[in-house]
């Protein structure tokens, strides 16, 4: 499967679909510096991967700064929210495929 386009989730975050299976999708998101995503929680295990950046999640109410190369694991229905610290790129994992990703 090709990459999907880019789709803006909100103000300075846009997301694209890098691989969609049965079990588990990866989604690439680029942050503009300050960009947010608000606090949520989905049924879907999450892991991100920073592949450049630094974003600053917010997890079960715990502060984590993350740089490149760090990873964060987010259980099923977890709250969670992030802030870009400076323009960041990340690799998230979604098991099982976030169905609203793919409209």
């Amino acid at each position: 499967m090709a990459d999907s386009e880019w789709i803006q989730m909100m103000p300075g975050v846009q997301r694209r679909i890098k691989a969609d299976g049965e079990k588990v999708m990866l989604v690439e998101v680029h942050f503009d510096s300050g960009a947010a995503v608000p606090g949520h929680n989905h049924p879907h295990e999450q892991v991100s991967y920073i592949v450049s950046g630094r974003l600053r999640f917010i997890l079960y109410g715990e502060v984590m700064d993350l740089k490149t190369g760090d990873s964060l694991h987010i259980p099923s229905n977890a709250p969670h929210e992030a802030t870009a610290v400076e323009e960041t790129v990340t690799l998230d994992i979604f098991s099982p495929p976030r169905e609203d990703f793919r409209r």
